[in-house]
C-alpha cells in the first residue's frame, strides 16, 4: 500500500517550528536588553527592548495553539487512515517544539523579572543610590512609603497623580527628589515630575555632586539640559560647577550646559547669601600665599586675567597667607565690586583687578 504524509502533520510541525523560532527571538531580545545594562544602553531603549521581547514571547502562544490543533487532527487522521497516511514523527516533533517554545517563553519572562530584581539590588552601587544613602533616605519613612506607592503604579500617568497629591506644599531634599525620579520609566515623564517637585520660585539647594547624579538619571542630553535649567539657580558650590559637564555626552550639550550655569547658576542662593564670588578653586601654600588650582572659563577670575598657578598674596593691599583668609576677604565684598589682587606669577609680581560675581553659596573658592 502506498503511504502518503498527512498534510495536518506537516502543518503541526511547521507551527511548532514557528513557535520555537518566536521563542528564540524573544530570548535574544531579553539578552540584548540585559546586555544594555553592561554597555550603558539608555534606560528608555532598554525598556523598549524588553517590551518587544515580551510581545514576541506572548506571540509564541499563537503558533503553539495551531500546532496543538494540527496535532490533534493529524493524530486522528493517521489512526483512521488504516496505514494509508504517515506523519507521526512530524506531528510529534511539532508538538514537542510547541511545548518547548511555550515553556521557554515563560522561562524568559521569569528570567527577566529575576534579573530586573538583581539590577535593582545592584543599583545600590550607582551614584544615584549613594546619593540617596547620603541624604538619609534609608531612615526616611515618608520617602520610602512614597517611592513604594509610586512603584506600584503601572503607568507614569498614575505616578504623576500620586506625586501631585503626596508632595503638595512639601519641601523636598535633593536625595528625596532623586529617589522619586528613579520611579519613572520614561525621560519626559521624569522631567515633568522634576518640574513639579522643584517650583520656579522655591530656593532648593543642590551641590554639584547632587546635580551630576540627578542629571545621570536621564538618558538623553536634551532632557539633562532641561533639568539643569531647572535646578541651576539652586547651585551652592559654583566653583566646582565645571564638574557638572561630565554628566553630558555631546560636546555641544556641554557648551549649552556651561552657558546655563554661567547665566543661572546659584542665582536663587545668591539672593540669600549676597557675597562675592571669585570663580576659582584655590589652595594654601606651605610658604604662604594662595595658589589658583583651577578656574571656571566663564568665571570672574578668568575674565580678569588670572591664570592657573598664580599665587595671590594680597587683596586690596592686605596680605593673605591661607585659603581661608582669601575666602573671607572675597566674601566680605558685595557682588559687582572690584577686588584688587596682588599676584605672584613666576618670578614677577602683577596686579589684577577682579570684578566679583555672585556667590553660589557654601564652600565657594574652596577645594
Amino acid at each position: 500500500m502506498h503511504q502518503r504524509t498527512s498534510v495536518l502533520s506537516a502543518f503541526s510541525f511547521l507551527s511548532g517550528l514557528l513557535a520555537a523560532l518566536s521563542a528564540t527571538a524573544a530570548w535574544l531580545l531579553y539578552y540584548i536588553g540585559d546586555l544594555g545594562q553592561v554597555c550603558g544602553m539608555a534606560g528608555d531603549d532598554q525598556q523598549g527592548v524588553w517590551l518587544a521581547a515580551r510581545i514576541v514571547a506572548g506571540a509564541t502562544v499563537l503558533p503553539a495553539v495551531f500546532a496543538l490543533a494540527f496535532w490533534l487532527g493529524a493524530r486522528g487522521a493517521v489512526r483512521e487512515s488504516g496505514g494509508a497516511l504517515t506523519g507521526r514523527g512530524l506531528y510529534r516533533t511539532g508538538m514537542l517544539l510547541a511545548c518547548g517554545a511555550v515553556l521557554a517563553s515563560l522561562g524568559g519572562r521569569w528570567s527577566v523579572s529575576a534579573r530586573a530584581a538583581g539590577a535593582m539590588e545592584t543599583s545600590k552601587l550607582t551614584p544615584e543610590e549613594r546619593l540617596q544613602r547620603a541624604a538619609g533616605l534609608e531612615t526616611d519613612a515618608w520617602t520610602a512609603s512614597l517611592v513604594q506607592t509610586l512603584r506600584v503604579q503601572s503607568m507614569d500617568t498614575g505616578r504623576h497623580a500620586v506625586l501631585e497629591t503626596a508632595i503638595r506644599d512639601r519641601k523636598l531634599e535633593p536625595g528625596q527628589l532623586c529617589a522619586i525620579l528613579e520611579t519613572f520609566a520614561m525621560d519626559h515623564e521624569r522631567l515633568q515630575a522634576a518640574r513639579f517637585c522643584v517650583p520656579d520660585k522655591a530656593v532648593m539647594r543642590f551641590s554639584v555632586e547632587e546635580v551630576v547624579a540627578l542629571c545621570r538619571a536621564f538618558s538623553m542630553d536634551s532632557n539633562r539640559l532641561a533639568f539643569l535649567d531647572l535646578v541651576a539657580p539652586g547651585l551652592v558650590d559654583m566653583d566646582k560647577s565645571h564638574r557638572i559637564l561630565e554628566a553630558f555626552d555631546q560636546s555641544h550639550s556641554k557648551t549649552t550646559a556651561a552657558r546655563t550655569i554661567k547665566e543661572k547658576g546659584g542665582t536663587n542662593v545668591a539672593r540669600e547669601t549676597g557675597h562675592g564670588w571669585l570663580g576659582a578653586e584655590v589652595r594654601s601654600l606651605p610658604e604662604g600665599g594662595v595658589q589658583v588650582a583651577s578656574m571656571l572659563s566663564y568665571g570672574p577670575a578668568a575674565s580678569a586675567g588670572l591664570r592657573v598657578g598664580d599665587v595671590v598674596t594680597h587683596v586690596d593691599g592686605k596680605g593673605v597667607r591661607t585659603q581661608e583668609e582669601l575666602v573671607a576677604a572675597i566674601r566680605a565684598r558685595a557682588p559687582g565690586t572690584k577686588a584688587p589682587l596682588t599676584v605672584r606669577r613666576g618670578s614677577a609680581t602683577v596686579q589684577v583687578e577682579v570684578e566679583l560675581g555672585r556667590a553660589g553659596g557654601k564652600k565657594a573658592e574652596e577645594e
